[in-house]
């Protein structure tokens, strides 16, 4: 099990480094809420995308270990 995990993360960090890698110049425009944030790259919105749904997924590891 340990072994697939790995694998997993493995595939995922490649994806998203060959993502961010053929998007370096992609400028987009991001509205959070009531502010806009114009020629933010492509790559740190899914870089910070990324972060959050890892860190959510840690938060839920840590909470679901600690009620057992």
């Amino acid at each position: 099990m340990r072994f697939l995990l790995i694998v997993v993360i493995l595939a995922l960090l490649l994806a998203l480094l060959g993502f961010s890698m053929t998007n370096l110049e992609t400028l987009t425009t991001v509205t959070l809420w009531e502010t806009t944030y114009h020629d933010v790259p492509l790559w740190s919105i899914v870089f910070l995308s990324a972060l959050a749904g890892i860190v959510s997924v840690g938060i839920i590891g840590v909470v679901d270990g600690a009620i057992v």
